[in-house]
């Protein structure tokens, strides 16, 4: 039995690795920043603030949660967030002035 459960731990090492939560924000890291730093199965909280970012990607599996007053602007010029990935959520978030591109 015990080596079974060796055996198990040694070929699921990423399973039992803890999903970690990364913070943006508009004077600290920016959501940029927080999504290339990101990995499968992170999430990813961003602060109350006003997000001016271009080209946005999620191209990985996360969460991206924005804490009440979190605000995606596009300047009226530019898409905002392109999702690139299944099994993503977003939640929370405000978007305005979108654009196209």
């Amino acid at each position: 039995m015990r080596f079974f459960f060796l055996t198990l731990l040694l070929a699921l090492p990423g399973a039992l690795q803890a999903q970690a939560t990364l913070t943006a924000s508009p004077d600290g890291r920016s959501l940029t920043e927080a999504l290339q730093q990101a990995q499968s199965g992170d999430r990813i909280v961003l602060r109350s603030g006003i997000y001016r970012e271009p080209g946005l990607v999620i191209d990985k599996p996360i969460v991206l949660e924005g804490e009440p007053g979190a605000v995606l602007d596009g300047e009226g010029k530019r898409e905002i967030l392109r999702i690139a990935a299944d099994s993503v959520t977003v939640r929370g978030l405000t978007f305005r002035n979108t654009g196209v591109t």
